[in-house]
């Protein structure tokens, strides 16, 4: 407002105009949410010459905009930082709603959360609860096996710098932490969802090391780490595997093969009773029909449809 009043020329530097300057992609149930976070950008951003966008994903920027987009500002201190393959997860979350949400984290009794947040020193079982202190974060984030933290940018930025999986519980109306969250998932660096669930988590913790692969086909660090041991990521998950999962997972339930893509893509084969199919394989307001959609965009659909077919015409399983 001040640059326009001024008549100087204005260049804005940030993130949250990747909402208004680039085609992103959303989860659809949020569109007035988006539209109410570009009006309020507009708003108080008037009419820059050139948008400089840091960001960790890259969505094409809309015709006739000027703009370019660079990879996240991380901080010197993050950029020092070895990763390192602990036990613990860390879990940054910063509003008072919260509090509830973090002690759903108890029932997970085998594992151990390091928390930051709430501003205080304590332990409550496994949860250990610290106060903010940089050195010993730092230490903390470097050696977590992994992250649970809302959709602020700069957090998920830096833990995708040190390879941490993100499972991302954006707060409540903050369209910009929806759509950092949305990407993480979407990217394969993580999880996405709209509450917090220890079930969810416990299923998130199994899948690390979908996420390690992830880590391993884009980040040198883990790459060397697989090929320390000769593991390679073809070795993880071919047709005979998944193949096994279907057999195994046939004999238990009965699903579709929309849900069969899905139950994959999220590595959820150990799922033991149908009532748990729809909470931990559909997503926040799916239902069939856009489970199904959504099985057109699976990067593994075309392996699971061959496993199934090659099963069926084994007559390994049968349709019903």
């Amino acid at each position: 407002m001040v640059a326009k009043l001024r008549g100087i020329p204005l260049i804005s530097l940030d993130n949250i105009h990747m909402i208004t300057q680039t085609k992103i992609d959303y989860p659809k149930n949020h569109l007035a949410e988006m539209l109410k976070a570009k009006s309020v950008i507009k708003t108080y951003v008037i009419n820059p010459k050139v948008h400089i966008l840091t960001s960790f994903f890259y969505p094409r920027i809309k015709p006739r905009k000027n703009a370019v987009i660079y990879p996240p500002i991380i901080r010197e201190d993050i950029l020092k930082l070895e990763p390192k393959e602990g036990k613990h997860v860390i879990v940054y979350q910063t509003s008072k709603e919260s509090v509830k949400l973090v002690r759903k984290l108890k029932a997970l009794k085998d594992e151990q959360f390091i928390v930051y947040g709430f501003n205080k020193n304590k332990i409550d079982g496994n949860l250990t609860y610290k106060e903010f202190n940089e050195d010993e974060f730092y230490d903390d984030l470097a050696s977590a096996k992994a992250v649970i933290t809302n959709g602020g940018f700069t957090f998920i930025s830096e833990a995708i710098h040190l390879k941490k999986p993100i499972y991302s519980v954006p707060a409540i109306g903050n369209f910009e932490q929806t759509l950092n969250g949305f990407y993480v998932q979407k990217l394969g660096y993580g999880e996405y969802h709209e509450i917090m669930s220890a079930k969810r988590v416990a299923t998130f913790l199994k899948r690390l090391p979908k996420y390690q692969k992830r880590a391993f086909d884009k980040i040198p660090y883990y790459n060397k780490k697989y090929s320390e041991i000769g593991v390679y990521p073809e070795d993880i998950e071919t047709l005979k595997d998944i193949e096994k999962q279907i057999i195994g997972f046939s004999k238990r339930l009965k699903v579709s093969g929309a849900e069969l893509i899905r139950i994959n893509d999220k590595g959820l084969w150990d799922i033991k009773s149908e009532d748990d199919i729809v909470p931990l394989a559909y997503d926040e307001h799916e239902d069939t029909d856009i489970l199904g959609n959504y099985t057109r965009f699976s990067k593994c659909k075309a392996e699971v449809l061959e496993a199934i077919v090659n099963l069926y015409l084994k007559k390994q399983i049968v349709f019903e």
